[in-house]
């Protein structure tokens, strides 16, 4: 049974990060992106997977690599599920919401493209609006970033900023299955 307080797994969670393997990741990221430019390297999509067990430092890894670049972290963890960070519950929810069709139907597709473009669409927006409004600097920015979506985990504006993308989602996602469904009758 999982006994750790949240105090305790937060503490622990930012303790100082051990090794490279955030700067390794970062490199990778780089020369891959270089090798897909220059047609060196045949990919099948522009995504990477981080495949490990529960508890063994896949959202810290991300933590650390938003040290040095954007990246748009999300916890897809059961809010009613312990550990750290936190869920990302309104974003759990949008996908918990898929289950009834497969990975394969049109309505989930649909649903994550609508998503991530609501996402990166919004992530765009909030980044522009924090440059004009502060006149930050590119470090400036990303250090703004970075504490947006890590220092207030799961509260405040990182709340704000998901609820934003899943309004924009749910709309386009609604707008394109009613064309869907106008197309085919």
């Amino acid at each position: 049974m999982f006994t750790h307080c949240p105090l305790e797994l937060s503490a622990a969670y930012n303790r100082p990060f051990l090794g490279n393997t955030a700067t390794d990741f970062v490199n990778s990221l780089l020369n891959t992106g270089d090798d897909i430019r220059h047609d060196s390297l045949p990919i099948y999509a522009r995504a990477i997977s981080i495949l490990q067990s529960s508890g063994t430092g896949k959202s810290r890894l991300l933590t650390e690599v938003g040290k040095q670049t954007f990246t748009l972290p999300i916890c897809l963890r059961n809010p009613n599920d312990p550990g750290y960070p936190p869920s990302d519950a309104a974003v759990y929810h949008y996908f918990a919401q898929l289950t009834t069709d497969n990975d394969m139907s049109f309505t989930a597709h649909s649903a994550i493209a609508s998503f991530l473009a609501a996402a990166h669409k919004t992530m765009l927006e909030w980044l522009q609006e924090a440059q004009r409004k502060y006149d930050f600097d590119g470090p400036q920015l990303h250090e703004w970033w970075y504490n947006l979506m890590e220092q207030s985990v799961r509260e405040g504006e990182r709340h704000f900023f998901f609820e934003e993308v899943l309004r924009k989602a749910n709309t386009v996602s609604h707008w394109f299955l009613t064309f869907q469904i106008i197309v085919i009758r």
